[in-house]
């Protein structure tokens, strides 16, 4: 078990309900909030792929497939997906 994860999803939750805490104080919907976070969060991890991938440019260059945040599987599902679609 990788505990950076746990330690990673902890404190986003955490950082969540102290955002939503304040929020409630300063009059403002707890919904700004929580439509914040489901925006931000997945620009967040995919912009820290990029960068991950970007700083290791000589590994993922000689394995692209590699470089999925999702694993080989879901790199050649997006190939596959991506070639049955551009035939319409």
């Amino acid at each position: 078990m990788h505990w950076y994860g746990i330690i990673i999803a902890s404190a986003v939750l955490i950082a969540v309900w102290l955002a939503m805490r304040e929020a409630r104080a300063r009059g403002v919907n707890d919904d700004h909030i929580l439509n914040l976070v489901l925006w931000a969060l997945p620009f967040a991890l995919i912009g820290a792929r990029l960068y991950y991938v970007a700083f290791e440019w000589p590994y993922y260059a000689k394995h692209p497939a590699r470089s999925s945040p999702f694993g080989t599987a879901a790199s050649r599902f997006t190939v596959r997906l991506s070639r049955r679609l551009s035939c319409f």
